[in-house]
């Protein structure tokens, strides 16, 4: 049995700006921001503290170096209510950045921006859910992160090991010299590919729906100098609720992206995620998926497949 659905809550809309780039019509290729991204073997250009290009080739090296490698400093992030701290990761003369949280909390009653809820979870196994099952559908927008449980030898000082209430959660890549959609919006930048810019936002509303994200905001949507849309902080996701949160908001999607979403079986999703998710939160998943489907070639069917579907990948 599914929990019980939120309240009725207010429409809440990122800003008007997002909802007319997503009208653009122009969608111009954008296979230059991910090309660095693939994981070919080839460096995926992922940048450290210091500026320079990391050496890892694949995503697989980004994930056993977060695992493993030794913390040389702890900063508590200012923004936000969960006190995610950043760290600063050392192993073979490498150093990266990254997002360690902690956060695991259950309500049966909780009220916020959104409305009233029942059952609500908000817990940083999410974001580990969140990245493999973008990896499963090759979108590339989560940055890398794993489960770890820190212990005193993980610390270059002993003294930073006292910083962490709890030691176990995850730790996540950071994205170097990246700001928030709601900077974007205060500096009135603009996308210098509103073609682009559009169709990562239709990534993001299909993702979204998918793992039913609770807690999209301006916040939240982090973009990198390069222009490129992560989607982080999934913490407040996997909702049991059968259904899509915002289906309206599905317009487009990726041809590569749409054909692994159709792929995608129930068994690939128990395998790689029944230790991440809890089975109602796994099972309202592979319905959602569905659902989305159903959407999308509903929306084919309507406007035609040229209509709906691009190739970013």
């Amino acid at each position: 049995m599914a929990f019980p659905r939120v309240l009725p809550r207010s429409a809440l809309n990122l800003t008007t700006v997002i909802s007319a780039v997503l009208a653009v019509l122009v969608l111009l290729p954008f296979s230059s921001i991910y090309a660095s991204e693939s994981d070919n073997g080839q460096s995926l250009n992922w940048i450290g503290p210091e500026g320079s290009v990391l050496p890892f080739k694949t995503y697989a090296e980004i994930e056993d170096f977060l695992r493993s490698a030794q913390i040389t400093s702890v900063e508590k992030i200012k923004v936000g209510i969960n006190e995610t701290k950043k760290v600063i990761l050392q192993k073979d003369g490498i150093q990266m950045t990254a997002a360690f949280r902690d956060v695991e909390i259950f309500k049966q009653r909780f009220e916020d921006r959104n409305g009233l809820r029942f059952n609500f979870r908000d817990s940083c196994i999410y974001e580990c859910a969140a990245y493999e099952l973008s990896k499963m559908l090759g979108l590339p927008h989560v940055p890398p992160v794993v489960r770890r449980t820190l212990e005193l030898e993980d610390f270059v000082n002993s003294k930073d090991f006292k910083k962490f209430e709890d030691q176990e959660g995850t730790m996540q890549a950071w994205v170097e010299d990246a700001f928030t959609e709601k900077d974007r919006v205060d500096k009135k930048q603009r996308p210098p590919d509103f073609g682009a810019w559009a169709q990562q936002h239709h990534l993001m509303a299909l993702f979204d729906n998918l793992i039913f994200n609770d807690d999209r905001n301006l916040g939240n949507i982090l973009i990198g100098p390069d222009w490129k849309i992560w989607f982080i902080d999934s913490t407040r996701s996997f909702r049991t609720f059968a259904e899509l949160k915002d289906p309206e908001k599905i317009k487009r999607c990726d041809r590569s992206i749409w054909e692994n979403l159709q792929k995608l079986t129930d068994e690939q999703l128990d395998a790689t995620l029944s230790e991440l998710l809890r089975e109602p939160e796994l099972r309202t998943l592979k319905e959602r998926r569905l659902l989305l489907i159903s959407h999308i070639e509903g929306l084919i069917e309507q406007y035609g497949e040229s209509s709906i579907l691009f190739s970013i990948y």
